[in-house]
């Protein structure tokens, strides 16, 4: 049997996340194709000119099409069985390209509310996947065949069998939405006054920018005082969350599902703590997780679960064991690829 030879082509960001280099690579041969938007490859003096002289999508629309044509280029030479795009973001006849060349998987890991008519034809050739069913349910009034497929963990956060020492009460990992820094203000208010360990880590400000900095803290002042700026690595965020007696996961991008970030922690074997969800995939709310609904009920949440410790430890062994078979990435990969 000939081996698969997969083709991948996301963003830079979504392949360091998802480790999909490492993960597709477990199916057969793989290469990735970065496919990042114009902001985030070009200076930053250059996106505000651009910016300023009104010539953003333009800029962009060059951009776009002359990576893609690189990547067909690229692509053609590899010779892929099977090619699998994450968040489309390219026109018909770019997507039609690439199908010449092999099967088409197209999986959305971002929320999808809308889809142009231009874009149903050739969505509807290729298989078509999406992260949450709301986005599915979306695709399918639009006459896709899509199929559900969360975002899986990665090996990076595969529970550990050595034990490891809490290091913090409560600890929160994630990008700053404006909603989120409303949340993590007052918790970390709260964890001041009741002597919990609160520790937050993220790219919360660009700190290149010394003013940046010093408007976060004029803004956050709680929150600033407990937190690590920066990007961190699978395997940084995995110790993260095994040296933590709580790991709190707020949502922020729309959707009403669970974000990757749920199973990521779970297989950590952490106990976790999320806002309330109109669709938990297989959790049970309680049993697996537990649910807040706005601030002061997640400061009692954190205050029980701290001073219950069985209750803390079942509850992350019920969750660890209802995801780590059914949502590894492995398992999801598989699901997107039959096989490959």
């Amino acid at each position: 049997m000939n081996e698969a030879r997969i083709a991948c082509i996301s963003s830079s960001r979504n392949a360091r996340i998802l480790n999909l280099a490492e993960e597709l690579g477990g199916l057969g041969a793989c290469r990735l194709f970065p496919y990042d938007s114009y902001r985030e490859t070009h200076p930053y003096w250059q996106t505000k000119i651009v910016k300023l002289l009104g010539r953003s999508e333009a800029a962009w629309l060059r951009y776009r099409d002359a990576r893609l044509q690189e990547i067909l280029q690229e692509m053609t030479a590899f010779r892929p069985s099977k090619i699998l795009i994450l968040n489309v973001n390219m026109t018909p006849e770019q997507l039609a390209a690439f199908r010449a060349l092999a099967e088409v998987v197209l999986w959305f890991v971002d929320p999808v509310r809308d889809v142009l008519e231009e874009q149903r034809a050739a969505w509807g050739a290729c298989r078509v996947f999406a992260y949450d069913r709301e986005s599915v349910a979306c695709l399918q009034r639009q006459g896709i065949a899509a199929s559900y497929c969360p975002v899986g963990y990665n090996r990076a956060y595969a529970a550990s069998s050595s034990p490891v020492q809490s290091e913090w009460d409560i600890t929160f990992v994630g990008s700053p939405y404006r909603t989120r820094l409303q949340m993590l203000e007052p918790l970390a208010a709260a964890a001041e006054a009741r002597g919990w360990q609160f520790r937050a880590f993220g790219p919360f400000f660009e700190a290149r920018h010394i003013w940046k900095r010093a408007s976060f803290r004029r803004k956050w002042p709680h929150l600033a005082r407990h937190l690590t700026n920066g990007t961190f690595s699978s395997e940084e965020i995995a110790d993260i969350y095994r040296r933590s007696r709580i790991c709190l996961n707020l949502h922020g991008n729309g959707s009403t599902g669970v974000n990757p970030r749920t199973f990521e922690i779970l297989a950590c074997g952490a106990m976790e703590i999320i806002d309330a969800r109109g669709d938990y995939d297989v959790l049970q709310p309680g049993v697996d997780v537990a649910v807040f609904r706005d601030v002061p009920d997640l400061v009692e949440i954190v205050a029980w679960h701290l001073s219950h410790e069985a209750e803390r430890a079942a509850m992350a062994a019920h969750g660890h064991a209802r995801i780590c078979e059914a949502r590894s990435m492995q398992r999801c990969l598989q699901q997107l690829l039959g096989g490959a």
